[in-house]
């Protein structure tokens, strides 16, 4: 958690990026009401604009470190996972994309309608690459 987004230059130090990390999965672990920023704020004991601050700097920090963790295989490696791929029925496939739903306590401002899913509720939707890395 050496990231320079939780250091500044005042005089007044930031909150351990730990603690900043647990504000924001807290955030991202519930849903609906509970992912108010009220809500997440009483637990922490800190205003709603420091949820929001901690929450940006934690995606800010994962989005500089994801081209060092999240990357395309060489074109030898993605020949590899072609060929198991093809065995186990799924030809041509070099890896899957998942998703999941990141509910939201209320409607969006801006293109609202755009964040409303099949189960009657506002959401954010996360996907995620996951790459076979098993080797023949």
């Amino acid at each position: 958690m050496d990231h320079p987004v939780f250091h500044n230059n005042s005089r007044r130090r930031q909150a351990h990026p730990g603690w900043q990390l647990a504000v924001a999965l807290n955030r991202f672990g519930h849903y609906g009401n509970r992912m108010n920023l009220d809500e997440v704020a009483s637990d922490f004991g800190i205003g709603e604009g420091t949820v929001i601050l901690y929450t940006n700097r934690v995606l800010t920090a994962l989005m500089d470190l994801a081209p060092d963790w999240i990357k395309w295989p060489d074109e030898q490696r993605r020949d590899e996972i072609v060929t198991v791929m093809s065995r186990e029925g799924f030809p041509g496939c070099v890896g899957f994309i998942d998703g999941t739903t990141i509910p939201l306590s209320q409607k969006p401002s801006l293109h609202g309608a755009a964040y409303f899913d099949r189960k009657k509720r506002y959401f954010n939707l996360l996907q995620i690459l996951s790459m076979i890395w098993q080797r023949v």
